[in-house]
């Protein structure tokens, strides 16, 4: 009987099929392995999920009362991606206490040559179970990226490529498994057990710097505890229907204010955190709004970057919105927003200044790409740590009333 694989590669083209429903059906479910179809699914789930995310205006932007966020907002999942990180954990440390027996036994009598190429009784008794439990893991480890796209975090192409590469290589590993298993469950224990101990640690900052950098920075439990409180600050504000028009200079209405009040805030928000990274940085406030620049910097540019200023302009963070090409707000929009912020939520400049200070105490004087990437990542994790604190600030619609 011809193997799943087989099917796949000895698939054949001709014209009456090529426009057929079914040949399609069958090409899909029937002659393509199952964990190529799973990755399939994954690759245009998580695609299709952070699209639907994306921030965008709803079609008819309707005169209400109580208007609820144009964006989609970012979920709430702090509390269950701890959860899950503690049972990938608890799996990951099994997998090793179950397998290392095998393992060191095999090591023990046949040497390190035997570990990879002596695989008889790997597919028997608790070796047999682990080992396929192991396979059904990396399916149920997509799951990570769906904690992403719904937090609305940066998807980076490594991480999905990753999830989808080990999948498809673990169907066919079988030539080293024993190594593999019994490694990979070890590293992924530990590297999991780190990011449960950061996230844990970091909830209450919203990963306001990396869990790597966290770990190096040497963090006090007292600027945790502050950061936490400016947030708790952010959060619990009530912004009355004064605060909206002020919001604008006094020049509309806090009804018409409440259609665009998120895009409002979240560029200022991102605004004032530029600004503050590039003071840490001791590099001049950011240019007026230029065309927004869709083209991404090549490997070529970033490596003939020789200063700090010229790698920082190829890496900056750019803001749709922020630009000319923006549909809803002009510049001096925002730059209203700002100042009033910076009088009302003072906490907002305190949260990106304490994340980069933390980062980097002093500016650096010499280029070091790998400090200003930390450091752009960091801005990165306390801009979604401070739009989820005025998400639910604007969220306290009683506040709105007039």
């Amino acid at each position: 009987m011809a193997t799943e694989w087989e099917k796949y590669t000895t698939v054949r083209f001709n014209h009456s099929e090529l426009i057929s429903i079914s040949w399609i059906i069958s090409l899909v479910l029937v002659r393509t392995p199952s964990h190529l179809q799973a990755s399939i699914a994954y690759f245009f789930l998580i695609f299709g999920i952070k699209l639907f995310m994306k921030n965008r205006i709803p079609e008819a932007m309707k005169m209400r009362r109580k208007v609820s966020s144009p964006f989609r907002e970012p979920f709430d999942l702090q509390r269950p991606l701890n959860i899950w990180n503690a049972i990938l954990a608890l799996f990951s440390t099994l997998g090793f206490l179950f397998m290392a027996p095998d393992f060191f036994g095999t090591l023990w009598s046949g040497g390190f040559r035997a570990t990879y190429c002596n695989l008889n009784g790997i597919m028997e008794g608790t070796p047999g179970i682990w080992t396929f439990v192991f396979f059904l893991s990396k399916l149920a480890e997509f799951t990570d990226t769906f904690f992403i796209v719904l937090r609305k975090k940066p998807l980076m192409f490594l991480h999905w490529y990753h999830h989808i590469l080990t999948l498809l290589y673990a169907e066919g590993m079988l030539t080293t498994l024993i190594v593999c298993l019994c490694l990979t469950t070890t590293l992924h224990a530990d590297d999991i057990d780190t990011r449960l101990v950061s996230a844990t640690s970091t909830s209450t900052l919203t990963s306001t710097i990396g869990s790597s950098s966290l770990s190096s920075a040497n963090t006090s439990s007292s600027s945790l505890i502050d950061v936490k409180e400016e947030l708790l600050k952010i959060a619990t504000t009530c912004l009355s229907p004064k605060d909206f028009e002020l919001l604008t200079g006094n020049v509309l209405r806090h009804g018409v204010v409440r259609m665009f009040i998120h895009t409002l805030i979240e560029e200022s928000v991102e605004t004032i955190g530029l600004r503050e990274l590039r003071t840490a940085l001791k590099l001049p406030p950011p240019a007026p709004w230029q065309p927004r620049n869709r083209t991404e910097p090549t490997e070529h540019e970033l490596a003939s970057a020789s200063t700090i200023e010229e790698y920082y302009k190829l890496r900056e963070p750019r803001s749709k919105m922020g630009s000319l090409d923006s549909e809803y707000l002009f510049e001096h929009n925002v730059a209203t927003a700002i100042a009033y912020l910076n009088k009302r939520l003072p906490s907002i400049q305190t949260v990106f200044r304490r994340a980069f200070e933390e980062l980097c105490p002093s500016a650096p004087k010499v280029l070091n790409k790998k400090a200003i990437d930390s450091m752009i990542e960091a801005f990165h994790a306390t801009l979604t740590s401070i739009n989820n604190a005025t998400s639910k600030m604007l969220r306290k619609y009683e506040c709105q009333d007039v």
